[in-house]
């Protein structure tokens, strides 16, 4: 008897989550830490409330998976080293790079991403970065920990002057303390800014724009973790990550038409 595309579908998934379920009776529930930090819409801290899209996607995937979590506030270096050492479950929205596949470990992704690497500079300044080698001639921000691009990161002629945060790097921009300053989220770094009081500044006309998958990263070795790929699995398939993101007034991810969960394997 040939079955039809749907049908296979659901019998796989049903295996699938019947293997699941029999891992799961076999391990005791689990409270699993997961570290946030502000990156609006998709994660947003304000007085200490956590939520956004990614927090309830992973929430969601917990509890199918028959565990909890417990959401703590850190910068995203100091979650990254806790991340290796284990001590921290999950990262949300964890860049896929060559250097960080040989130290920690991901589930995922939950789609894909456009994302624009932009440059703050000072009114008037928009024309010194036209081009990629531009920057080789200036002092450029960037967050410690952060991945742009792989041309930019791997640049060893590009002088770079690190912060620990948004909030840092916008005093070190109105201080002058570099010419350009490295953007991944354009709506954090303006939220940093309006905070500041900063209203003197322009984005240069380069730009640089990249797809990324949007993954979470997960510790080494973590034993929860090919039930949490199902759990997330069924809920991209279910259109429920989608409309998580619309629940937010947030762009949800795309997906190829095959949905294909390609795992990370280092830089794209």
């Amino acid at each position: 008897m040939h079955l039809l595309p749907i049908q296979r579908y659901h019998v796989l998934t049903y295996v699938k989550w019947g293997l699941c379920f029999f891992w799961l009776s076999t391990a005791s529930a689990a409270e699993l830490n997961v570290d946030v930090r502000s990156r609006p819409p998709e994660m947003v801290i304000s007085d200490g409330a956590m939520s956004g899209p990614l927090l309830d996607i992973i929430s969601e995937a917990a509890t199918k998976a028959g565990h909890t979590v417990h959401f703590s506030e850190r910068q995203f270096k100091a979650s990254y080293e806790e991340l290796k050492k284990g001590s921290v479950d999950i990262l949300p929205r964890t860049l896929c790079t060559d250097e960080r596949v040989r130290e920690i470990e991901y589930i995922g992704p939950i789609g894909y991403q456009e994302k624009v690497i932009e440059f703050l500079v000072k009114p008037g300044r928009e024309e010194s970065v036209k081009t990629f080698d531009d920057l080789k001639r200036l002092k450029i921000g960037v967050k410690r920990g952060t991945f742009y691009f792989k041309e930019f990161n791997t640049a060893s002629d590009i002088q770079k002057v690190e912060s620990g945060d948004d909030d840092n790097m916008v005093k070190m921009f109105n201080g002058s303390r570099f010419d350009a300053m490295a953007v991944l989220d354009r709506r954090s770094v303006l939220d940093a800014l309006e905070a500041a009081g900063v209203t003197e500044y322009a984005f240069a006309i380069y730009k640089k724009k990249i797809n990324i998958g949007n993954y979470y990263g997960i510790s080494p070795g973590n034993r929860h973790k090919a039930a949490l790929q199902a759990a997330l699995e069924d809920l991209v398939r279910t259109g429920r990550v989608a409309a998580l993101y619309e629940k937010y007034g947030a762009t949800p991810p795309w997906f190829p038409e095959q949905t294909i969960f390609e795992p990370c394997t280092g830089d794209s």
